[in-house]
Protein backbone atom coordinates (compact mmCIF):
# COMPACT_ATOMS: atom_id res chain seq x y z
CA UNK A 1 0.00 0.00 0.00
CA UNK A 2 1.34 3.30 -1.05
CA UNK A 3 1.89 5.84 2.16
CA UNK A 4 -0.66 8.40 2.08
CA UNK A 5 0.55 11.91 3.36
CA UNK A 6 0.07 13.39 6.66
CA UNK A 7 -0.56 9.64 8.36
CA UNK A 8 -4.02 9.43 6.25
CA UNK A 9 -5.49 5.95 6.31
CA UNK A 10 -7.08 4.58 2.53
CA UNK A 11 -10.82 4.26 3.46
CA UNK A 12 -11.01 0.80 3.08
CA UNK A 13 -8.26 -0.34 5.79
CA UNK A 14 -9.54 2.73 8.13
CA UNK A 15 -11.62 2.03 11.66
CA UNK A 16 -10.21 -1.22 13.01
CA UNK A 17 -12.36 -3.45 11.14
CA UNK A 18 -16.14 -2.03 11.42
CA UNK A 19 -18.43 -0.02 9.04
CA UNK A 20 -18.98 -1.45 6.23
CA UNK A 21 -22.36 -2.62 5.29
CA UNK A 22 -22.85 -5.89 2.84
CA UNK A 23 -27.02 -5.79 1.61
CA UNK A 24 -28.80 -8.78 2.86
CA UNK A 25 -31.76 -8.47 1.03
CA UNK A 26 -33.62 -5.21 -0.81
CA UNK A 27 -38.11 -5.88 -0.86
CA UNK A 28 -40.03 -3.89 -3.03
CA UNK A 29 -43.55 -3.94 -1.75
CA UNK A 30 -47.45 -2.59 -1.79
CA UNK A 31 -48.07 -4.89 1.06
CA UNK A 32 -49.28 -3.78 4.60
CA UNK A 33 -46.17 -4.74 5.80
CA UNK A 34 -42.72 -6.50 5.41
CA UNK A 35 -41.33 -9.08 8.37
CA UNK A 36 -37.27 -10.47 7.72
CA UNK A 37 -37.46 -13.51 8.79
CA UNK A 38 -34.60 -15.83 9.59
CA UNK A 39 -32.17 -13.69 10.46
CA UNK A 40 -30.56 -16.47 12.47
CA UNK A 41 -29.12 -17.83 9.21
CA UNK A 42 -29.65 -14.76 6.86
CA UNK A 43 -27.30 -12.36 8.97
CA UNK A 44 -24.94 -15.03 10.64
CA UNK A 45 -21.75 -13.14 11.52
CA UNK A 46 -23.03 -9.52 11.43
CA UNK A 47 -23.14 -8.01 14.68
CA UNK A 48 -25.48 -5.08 13.72
CA UNK A 49 -28.52 -4.23 11.22
CA UNK A 50 -29.29 -1.40 9.52
CA UNK A 51 -33.02 -1.17 7.19
CA UNK A 52 -32.99 1.32 4.90
CA UNK A 53 -36.19 2.54 3.48
CA UNK A 54 -37.91 4.27 1.43
CA UNK A 55 -41.66 4.32 1.60
CA UNK A 56 -45.01 5.93 1.07
CA UNK A 57 -48.73 4.67 1.51
CA UNK A 58 -52.04 4.45 0.20
CA UNK A 59 -53.76 6.84 2.56
CA UNK A 60 -52.92 9.98 4.44
CA UNK A 61 -49.36 9.78 6.69
CA UNK A 62 -50.28 6.57 7.82
CA UNK A 63 -47.88 6.07 11.34
CA UNK A 64 -45.32 2.86 11.24
CA UNK A 65 -43.99 0.48 13.93
CA UNK A 66 -41.33 -1.86 14.39
CA UNK A 67 -41.50 -5.55 16.48
CA UNK A 68 -38.99 -7.64 16.86
CA UNK A 69 -39.78 -11.74 16.86
CA UNK A 70 -43.45 -10.58 16.14
CA UNK A 71 -43.45 -9.64 20.21
CA UNK A 72 -45.94 -6.78 21.01
CA UNK A 73 -44.86 -5.40 24.60
CA UNK A 74 -42.58 -4.60 26.64
CA UNK A 75 -41.27 -1.72 24.48
CA UNK A 76 -39.90 1.84 25.14
CA UNK A 77 -39.56 4.73 22.99
CA UNK A 78 -38.36 8.40 22.73
CA UNK A 79 -38.92 10.86 20.10
CA UNK A 80 -37.31 13.96 18.69
CA UNK A 81 -39.54 15.06 15.95
CA UNK A 82 -39.77 18.46 14.14
CA UNK A 83 -43.26 18.92 11.98
CA UNK A 84 -43.98 21.58 9.59
CA UNK A 85 -45.67 24.51 10.81
CA UNK A 86 -43.94 23.78 14.24
CA UNK A 87 -42.02 27.00 16.02
CA UNK A 88 -39.60 24.21 17.24
CA UNK A 89 -38.43 20.73 18.11
CA UNK A 90 -40.62 18.67 20.40
CA UNK A 91 -39.60 15.75 22.13
CA UNK A 92 -41.88 12.62 23.40
CA UNK A 93 -41.40 9.25 25.09
CA UNK A 94 -43.48 6.26 26.06
CA UNK A 95 -42.90 3.14 28.23
CA UNK A 96 -44.79 -0.04 27.92
CA UNK A 97 -45.56 -0.18 23.85
CA UNK A 98 -46.35 -2.58 21.93
CA UNK A 99 -43.57 -1.50 19.17
CA UNK A 100 -41.12 0.75 18.48
CA UNK A 101 -43.75 3.69 16.90
CA UNK A 102 -46.73 2.21 18.44
CA UNK A 103 -47.52 5.31 20.37
CA UNK A 104 -47.05 8.75 19.84
CA UNK A 105 -48.02 8.61 16.65
CA UNK A 106 -44.66 10.33 15.41
CA UNK A 107 -43.22 7.74 12.92
CA UNK A 108 -45.03 8.67 9.64
CA UNK A 109 -44.46 7.90 5.97
CA UNK A 110 -45.46 9.95 3.48
CA UNK A 111 -48.79 9.44 2.05
CA UNK A 112 -51.84 10.59 -0.23
CA UNK A 113 -52.02 13.89 1.14
CA UNK A 114 -48.38 14.54 -0.08
CA UNK A 115 -47.15 14.19 -3.80
CA UNK A 116 -47.13 11.33 -5.49
CA UNK A 117 -43.36 11.78 -5.62
CA UNK A 118 -43.00 12.11 -2.45
CA UNK A 119 -41.21 9.37 0.13
CA UNK A 120 -40.14 9.06 3.58
CA UNK A 121 -36.36 8.12 3.18
CA UNK A 122 -35.37 6.31 7.06
CA UNK A 123 -32.30 4.36 8.12
CA UNK A 124 -33.08 2.37 10.99
CA UNK A 125 -30.09 1.03 13.06
CA UNK A 126 -30.11 -1.74 15.37
CA UNK A 127 -27.25 -3.03 17.57
CA UNK A 128 -25.92 -6.38 18.77
CA UNK A 129 -29.04 -7.98 17.18
CA UNK A 130 -27.87 -11.62 17.86
CA UNK A 131 -26.39 -11.07 21.58
CA UNK A 132 -28.82 -13.07 23.91
CA UNK A 133 -26.75 -10.82 27.24
CA UNK A 134 -28.57 -7.25 26.01
CA UNK A 135 -31.90 -5.94 25.88
CA UNK A 136 -32.82 -4.74 22.05
CA UNK A 137 -32.03 -0.99 20.98
CA UNK A 138 -32.66 0.46 17.55
CA UNK A 139 -32.26 3.95 16.50
CA UNK A 140 -34.80 5.57 13.33
CA UNK A 141 -33.51 8.83 11.76
CA UNK A 142 -36.42 9.53 9.28
CA UNK A 143 -38.03 12.42 7.40
CA UNK A 144 -40.52 13.20 4.80
CA UNK A 145 -39.99 16.05 2.49
CA UNK A 146 -40.99 19.13 3.47
CA UNK A 147 -42.98 17.97 6.09
CA UNK A 148 -41.28 15.81 8.99
CA UNK A 149 -37.95 14.89 10.55
CA UNK A 150 -37.44 12.25 13.39
CA UNK A 151 -35.20 10.99 15.82
CA UNK A 152 -36.54 8.09 17.16
CA UNK A 153 -34.45 5.73 20.03
CA UNK A 154 -36.42 2.58 21.10
CA UNK A 155 -36.10 -0.43 22.99
CA UNK A 156 -37.17 -4.13 23.38
CA UNK A 157 -36.67 -5.42 27.44
CA UNK A 158 -35.89 -8.65 26.27
CA UNK A 159 -32.59 -10.66 25.78
CA UNK A 160 -33.33 -13.12 23.17
CA UNK A 161 -31.55 -12.76 19.71
CA UNK A 162 -33.68 -11.00 17.52
CA UNK A 163 -34.62 -13.51 14.72
CA UNK A 164 -37.40 -12.00 12.62
CA UNK A 165 -38.32 -7.93 12.18
CA UNK A 166 -41.53 -6.84 11.29
CA UNK A 167 -42.18 -3.08 9.84
CA UNK A 168 -45.61 -2.32 9.00
CA UNK A 169 -48.22 0.68 8.73
CA UNK A 170 -50.97 1.00 11.64
CA UNK A 171 -54.64 0.55 10.40
CA UNK A 172 -54.40 -1.66 8.04
CA UNK A 173 -52.87 0.87 4.94
CA UNK A 174 -50.72 -0.36 2.58
CA UNK A 175 -47.54 0.41 1.56
CA UNK A 176 -46.75 2.00 -1.43
CA UNK A 177 -44.37 0.98 -4.04
CA UNK A 178 -42.48 1.12 -1.17
CA UNK A 179 -38.51 -0.32 -0.63
CA UNK A 180 -36.63 -2.11 2.24
CA UNK A 181 -32.86 -2.98 1.74
CA UNK A 182 -31.56 -4.72 4.84
CA UNK A 183 -27.66 -4.36 5.49
CA UNK A 184 -25.37 -6.21 7.82
CA UNK A 185 -22.50 -4.51 9.47
CA UNK A 186 -19.50 -6.21 11.71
Amino acid sequence: MTPLPLGILALAGAGGGGGAFDLLETTTTSATSITYTGLDTLAAGYKNLQIRMVARSNVSNPDVVMQFNGASSNYSEHYLHYFQGNSAPTSEGYSSTAGIGQDGGLWRIAGTNRASSTYQAAVIDIADFASAQKNKTAKILSGIGGFAIMLISGARSNTDAITSITIKTQGGSNFQNSRFSLYGSL
